[in-house]
């Protein structure tokens, strides 16, 4: 996340536990973050890649917390 605090916005919402993902920051400074790399932060957890999906997909990608919103992106 370091690396990316510098070219976001101080308003921008970060996603806990998924430093991993980020992929970059959107020109108004929004974060943005790979799906697939979140489900794979998470399959760790739940133990196996389906319901880790199930997870990102619902709870992240599905989610809107304001203008300051992260993006999700699907780059297979």
């Amino acid at each position: 996340m370091e690396k990316w605090r510098e070219l976001c916005s101080d308003e921008a919402v970060v996603a806990d536990g998924f430093d991993d993902a980020i992929i970059g920051v959107t020109l108004e400074g929004n974060l943005i973050y790979d799906i697939d790399k979140a489900a794979q932060v998470i399959s760790k957890s739940v133990g196996n890649a389906e319901d880790a999906m199930e997870y990102v997909l619902f709870n992240c990608v599905g989610a809107y917390v304001g203008p300051r919103s992260p993006l999700w992106a699907d780059i297979r």
